[in-house]
C-alpha cells in the first residue's frame, strides 16, 4: 500500500498521478528495482515495479518538487535520483529515468589476494564490482602498461553526492616495466579510509591500454541514534533471523553459517564510538533490536526494525531509539543575543552549531519567557510594551529527516527541541525620552468582558479553533497562544489548533493577547477543552492474500487500504474464523492443522492518539491432500580450478548441478579428497553453482570427488573432478609474511562470498 503522511493540506493542493518508468541505457525497461518519491514534507514508501508504475502525489498550482530515487537490484546498472516538480493538472504527469551501467574493472587493473583468497567483490556477473569498506583501507590495486604522467592523481566519486576523494600515486608505487618501447609503468594505487558508502567511480589521470574508470561498492552497515539523531557508541545491537512461520529470534553467538566471523560473529555486538554497527549475513529474513543503550544519561526503549530480506543488501540504515529524560543536545557553538536593551533598538542572535547534522530550523524571541507574537527572525526591534521587561530567544534546532538506504527506504523523523540563547535577560529600558516620565495622561489598559472560546473537535487530528472575546475598546489587533495544562505549545500562535497525540487526556486552552498602539496590552485565556483519541481508522479496501494455499507454502497478507496515513499494523491470521495462536505476522506458513479448512488474516491498523481500527481479508481454501511433486534427475558436473597448487594452498573446484525442477536446486555439496570432505549448503540464490576451496593437502597426487545430496524437487547425483596433484615447497627460501587482515564478506571454508547486511 503506498500512503502518504498525514497532513493539512492547503486549499490550492490536489492530487496528481505521477508516472514513472525506468530504462537502461539501451532503452529496456528496468524489472528488478525499488522506488520512492519523497518532498521536503513526507516520503512514499519503497515499492517493487516491473519498467513503469503511476502513484497519486499530492501537488499544487505553483508545484511541488519531488526527489525520485531508484535503487536497482540486478542488471549491471546503478542507482540514481532525479527531481521532477509536479503542477496541478488533469493528465498524468510523466518521468523517465534512464540508469547509467555499472563501469567493469579494465583487465588493466588486478587486486591482490589476501592470504591466497581472491579480494573481495559484491555482486556476480554484469553486477560483480570490487568492494571496500568505510573508516578501513581498500586493497591497493595496480594498474598495469600505464602512459607515464607527470603527477598521478586517482579521484573518487560517490553515487550519493558526498564530497569526492582524490590523492596521488606515491613515487614508490610507480614502477618502469621493463622491455617497453615506449616506456609504460605500473602505479599500485592505495585509497585510504572511503569516507561514504554505496556505489562510487575510482578514476585515474592516467591510461593503461585505455582509460582507468571503473565501478566499486562501498559497503558499511547501520548506526544506533537516539530521539535527536545522537548516534549511540557502545549500545547493544542483536541480530534477529526467521526461526520459521514468520518467528523471530536471536541468532546464537558466534554462529559462522549465519555470520562471517572476519567481520563480526557476536551476537548481540556493540557499537563502536561512532554508533556503528556490523554484520555480513547468509541469505534471510532478519531484523535488528536494540536491546541496551544509553543517551544522554537516560535509558534508551528496546526497538527492532522491520524484517529485512538478505539479498538485496541492506545499507545505510540508522536505527532509532527513544532515550526517556535524555537531556537535548549541547550546541558547539552558542546561539546569542547581542545589542542594546532601549526600545526601539534591535537586538540580534547569532545562529548555533550542533553535531550528527542536527540544524537550526526556526528562533522564538520572548518576553518574561513568554513568546512574542511574530517575532521568529534573526532580529527583533523592542517595541514599547517590553519596557521594563526581560526580552531574550530561543532556538528550534532538528537533525533533518532521514531516508534509509540512500534515498530508497524508509523515513526515519527525529525529535526537534529548543535551546534558550546567551545574553538574554536584561530588563529593557525606555526609549530616549520615551514613556517613562510622571506627569503625562495616563496610558488606558485594555481590559477583557468575554472569554475567548474554543469551537471544534477535541480530539487528536481534530480541528480546534478560537473566538477573540470581547474587549473594552474597538479597533485591536489580536495574537494567540495555545496551552496545555497551562503551559505554552511550541509553535501553537495562530487562532486554530490542530491537536496532536501528545495532547491526548491534556487540558488544551488558548491565550489572546489584545493590542493597540499606545494602550496597555490586554490577555484573556479561554476555558480548557480535554483532548480525546481521533476516531479509528477506515479501511476502504480489504486486505487480500497472496501466496498457494498448500501445505509448507507462504501466505503473505497485506496492509489493505485505509483513510489515514502513518500507521501501524498488526495482524492474527485465522483458521476457520478462530485466531491461530503465535500467528502474528504478515506472513504464515500453512500446515498439517490446515488441511481442508479455510484460512483469512485480520489486520489491525493503529495511529497513535487514536482508536485501533481492524478488516478481515477474504478466506483461501487449503486443500485436504497437498500435491506430491516427484523429485527429477539431477546432474552434476564438477572440475578443477586449476590441476596442480603448491604444498600449503588450496585448490578450487568448481561444482554445477542442473535439473529439470522448476526451482533452482538446493541441498548439500560433499567434495571428498581422499580420507577428507568438505560439506557446503547449495542455496537457490547460488543458482545450481558453487566455488568450494579445498583443504591443504601433503604433496602428491589426489583424487577429487562430488556428491549432491538432491532436495525434495531433485534427486541426488555425483561427478569425478579430477586429480590435484600438489608439489613440495621450495627449500632455501623465507615465506613471505601473510596479510592478517582478511577481506570482510568472504566464508571461511566454502570460499563463497556471503551477501552483506546492514
Amino acid at each position: 500500500a503506498w500512503a502518504w503522511g498525514s497532513r493539512i493540506r492547503g486549499k490550492d493542493e490536489k492530487l496528481r498521478v505521477l508516472r514513472v518508468s525506468l530504462t537502461d541505457p539501451d532503452d529496456s525497461p528496468i524489472t528488478d528495482a525499488s522506488v520512492s518519491i519523497c518532498s521536503s514534507q513526507e516520503c512514499v514508501g519503497v515499492r517493487l515495479v516491473e519498467g513503469a508504475f503511476e502513484a497519486e502525489v499530492p501537488t499544487t498550482a505553483s508545484g511541488v518538487d519531488y526527489q525520485v530515487y531508484v535503487y536497482p537490484y540486478s542488471g549491471g546498472v546503478l542507482g540514481t535520483t532525479k527531481t521532477v516538480k509536479v503542477e496541478n493538472g488533469d493528465e498524468p504527469k510523466a518521468v523517465s529515468v534512464t540508469l547509467e551501467r555499472i563501469k567493469k574493472t579494465p583487465p588493466s587493473v588486478t587486486f591482490p589476494p589476501v592470504d591466497g583468497d581472491p579480494a573481495p567483490t559484491r555482486g556476480s556477473g554484469d553486477d560483480e564490482v570490487p568492494m571496500g569498506f568505510v573508516g578501513q583501507e581498500l586493497s591497493a590495486f595496480t594498474a598495469t602498461g600505464c602512459t607515464p604522467v607527470g603527477n598521478p592523481t586517482w579521484t573518487v566519486t560517490f553515487a550519493n553526492g558526498a564530497e569526492p576523494m582524490t590523492g596521488t600515486v606515491a613515487a614508490e608505487d610507480i614502477e618502469v616495466e621493463p622491455g617497453t618501447d615506449p616506456e609504460t609503468v605500473s602505479y599500485t594505487v592505495r585509497i585510504p579510509e572511503l569516507t561514504s558508502s554505496g556505489y562510487a567511480t575510482i578514476e585515474t589521470n592516467f591510461d593503461c591500454d585505455g582509460p582507468i574508470s571503473f565501478t566499486i561498492y562501498i559497503d558499511p552497515s547501520g548506526y544506533v541514534t537516539d530521539q535527536f539523531g545522537r548516534t549511540i557508541a557502545g549500545a547493544e545491537v542483536t541480530l534477529l533471523r526467521d526461526m520459521g512461520a514468520g518467528q523471530f529470534g536471536p541468532v546464537a553467538d558466534q554462529d559462522t553459517a549465519v555470520m562471517d566471523p572476519l567481520v563480526n560473529a557476536s551476537n548481540p555486538s556493540l557499537t563502536d564510538a561512532t554508533g556503528f554497527f556490523r554484520w555480513d549475513v547468509s541469505a534471510g529474513d532478519y531484523r535488528v533490536s536494540v536491546t541496551d543503550a544509553t543517551s544522554g544519561g537516560a535509558a534508551c526503549a528496546v526497538v527492532t526494525t522491520p524484517t529485512m530480506t538478505v539479498p538485496p543488501e541492506r545499507v545505510d540504515l540508522v536505527v532509532k531509539t527513544e532515550c526517556a529524560g535524555a537531556t537535548t543536545p549541547t550546541p558547539t557553538t552558542v546561539p546569542q543575543v547581542t545589542g542594546v536593551r532601549e526600545v526601539g533598538r534591535v537586538l540580534t542572535m547569532t545562529d548555533g552549531a550542533w553535531t550528527n547534522g542536527i540544524r537550526q530550523t526556526g528562533i522564538q524571541w520572548l518576553r518574561d519567557g513568554n513568546p512574542i507574537a511574530g517575532a521568529t527572525g534573526n532580529s527583533y526591534t523592542l517595541v514599547a510594551e517590553d519596557a521594563g521587561h526581560a526580552v531574550t530567544a530561543r532556538v528550534t534546532a532538528q537533525r533533518p529527516d532521514y531516508a534509509q538506504e540512500n534515498g530508497s527506504g524508509a523515513v526515519v523523523a527525529f525529535t526537534a527541541f529548543t535551546h534558550t540563547a546567551t545574553g538574554g535577560g536584561a530588563v529593557v529600558a525606555p526609549g530616549g525620552g520615551g514613556g517613562g516620565g510622571g506627569g503625562g495622561t495616563p496610558t488606558p489598559t485594555i481590559t477583557n468582558t468575554a472569554k475567548p472560546a474554543i469551537t471544534g473537535d477535541a480530539v487528536v487530528g481534530g480541528a480546534l479553533a478560537a473566538s477573540q472575546g470581547t474587549w473594552s475598546t474597538d479597533g485591536l489587533t489580536f495574537a494567540y497562544q495555545w496551552l496545555r495544562d497551562g503551559e505554552p505549545i511550541e509553535g501553537a500562535t495562530a487562532a486554530e489548533y490542530t491537536p496532536v497525540v501528545v495532547d491526548l487526556g491534556k487540558a488544551v486552552s488558548v491565550k489572546v493577547t489584545a493590542t493597540k498602539s499606545g494602550s496597555t496590552p490586554g490577555t484573556a485565556t479561554s476555558d480548557p477543552v480535554t483532548v480525546e483519541k481521533g476516531a479509528a481508522p477506515q479501511n476502504s479496501a480489504a486486505p487480500e492474500i497472496t501466496g498457494t494455499p498448500e501445505l509448507g507454502e507462504t501466505l503473505t497478507v497485506s496492509d489493505g487500504e485505509w483513510d489515514l496515513g502513518d500507521l501501524t499494523f498488526g495482524y492474527q491470521w485465522l483458521r476457520d474464523g478462530e485466531a491461530i495462536e503465535g500467528a502474528t505476522e504478515a506472513t504464515y506458513v500453512v500446515t498439517e492443522d490446515d488441511l481442508g479448512t479455510e484460512l483469512a488474516a485480520e489486520v489491525t491498523a493503529s495511529k497513535d492518539g487514536h482508536e485501533d481500527g481492524s478488516a478481515t481479508s477474504a478466506p483461501v481454501a487449503v486443500p485436504d491432500e497437498p500435491d506430491v511433486v516427484e523429485p527429477v534427475e539431477s546432474t552434476t558436473k564438477a572440475r578443477l580450478l586449476g590441476k596442480k597448487v603448491k604444498q600449503g594452498d588450496r585448490g578450487q573446484v568448481k561444482v554445477k548441478v542442473t535439473s529439470e525442477a522448476e526451482s533452482a536446486p538446493t541441498g548439500t555439496i560433499t567434495v571428498t579428497v581422499g580420507r577428507k570432505s568438505v560439506e557446503v549448503e547449495l542455496t537457490e540464490a547460488d543458482n545450481g553453482t558453487l566455488k568450494i576451496r579445498l583443504p591443504k593437502l601433503k604433496p602428491g597426487k589426489h583424487e577429487v570427488s562430488v556428491e549432491y545430496s538432491g532436495d525434495d524437487a531433485t534427486l541426488a547425483s555425483s561427478d569425478d573432478a579430477g586429480t590435484l596433484k600438489v608439489t613440495k615447497k621450495s627449500k632455501g627460501k623465507k615465506g613471505k609474511g601473510k596479510n592478517k587482515s582478511k577481506a570482510q564478506g568472504e566464508r571461511t571454508g566454502g570460499g563463497r562470498p556471503l551477501p552483506s547486511l546492514l
